[in-house]
């Protein structure tokens, strides 16, 4: 039963992370990350995920969990 409480939350979690990645500007996301403005739209739009070393300086910043951008690639991918 607790592992079904924590899916539930880990899932909330998640689609906060995805909403403050909609919501940053590319401009933010390139410099935190240090990478070019359109890789951080690409980022943004899933089309494109961070390296581990670039999540983990995202992370560090922002707060946003490294496994963030593997949802929002599948995001990405289920909406085609």
């Amino acid at each position: 039963m607790i592992f079904k409480y924590k899916l539930i939350i880990l899932a909330s979690m998640n689609e906060n992370y995805i909403k403050i990645i909609k919501s940053i500007s590319p401009l933010e996301l390139a410099e935190v990350a240090q990478v070019t403005r359109d890789m951080a739209q690409k980022y943004k739009s899933g089309y494109s995920v961070p390296t581990l070393k670039k999540a983990v300086l995202i992370e560090d910043a922002l707060g946003i969990p490294a496994r963030t951008w593997v949802q929002v690639q599948e995001l990405k991918e289920n909406n085609k």
